[in-house]
Formats: C-alpha cells, sequence, structure tokens
C-alpha cells in the first residue's frame, strides 16, 4: 500500500480530483466521514489527511511515502525530501492592484486606527 501526505484545505479538492482522473478512486463514504487516514476503493493507497505544513515532515519521516502541498509549504519546511513533480494548481492568486487602490486601502486602516489608542 502507498501511503500519500495529503492537506487538507484548499489544495484537497484538487488532489483528489487528479487522484481520481488517474484511476484512483475513494468512496464517498470515506470522504465523508472525519477519519484522518482514509484508503481507496481497492485498498492500493491511503491517504493521510494532514496539515499543510506538516505533510513534508510525515513523507521525510517515513510515515508517508509521497505527499502533495504547496512549493512555499516545501520550501518553507526545509524537510529533506524531492520535489519530483509541479501538479499545476493550488498557485497563490494575487489580485490586481492599482496605487490608488493602495492608497484609498491604507486611509482606511488609517480611520480604523484614529478610536484606538490609549487615552492619554
Amino acid at each position: 500500500m502507498l501511503t500519500i501526505a495529503l492537506s487538507k484545505g484548499r489544495m484537497q479538492d484538487d488532489a483528489l480530483a487528479l487522484f481520481a482522473r488517474a484511476g484512483v478512486i475513494i468512496a464517498e463514504s470515506e470522504l465523508n466521514s472525519r477519519k484522518l487516514v482514509i484508503s481507496t476503493t481497492d485498498g492500493r493507497y491511503s491517504f493521510v489527511l494532514v496539515k499543510p505544513g506538516d505533510v513534508p515532515t510525515y513523507v521525510e519521516y517515513g510515515v508517508a511515502d509521497a505527499g502533495v502541498c504547496g512549493r512555499d509549504v516545501l520550501m518553507e519546511s526545509r524537510a529533506d525530501v524531492h520535489e519530483p513533480l509541479d501538479l499545476k494548481f493550488g498557485r497563490c492568486k494575487k489580485p490586481p492592484i492599482s496605487p490608488d487602490d493602495l492608497v484609498t486601502t491604507m486611509e482606511r486602516f488609517q480611520d480604523m486606527g484614529d478610536g484606538i489608542g490609549n487615552p492619554d
């Protein structure tokens, strides 16, 4: 059985969809359960659902054979693991911002802070 550490949250659905397209099927009852370890219907794979920051550690220490997490998490962890594949999902999406938007945002923060502080 191959054990894969999978980060819970934003990337989980994309990762499970990718595995499903590859023929790795997890029963709906497993997906809807509160289990932290779920297995595929054929028993060939198991997934350990963990916090994103824990994925590299699970792989580094051999709890999982492989893992799916963001590249930023992998780089920040400094875990001694390989980064073999970019799965092309989970990328950071930065909204466009103009200098005028930045000034408006800074003014709003200043307005919020005006009522806070030391009354002396």
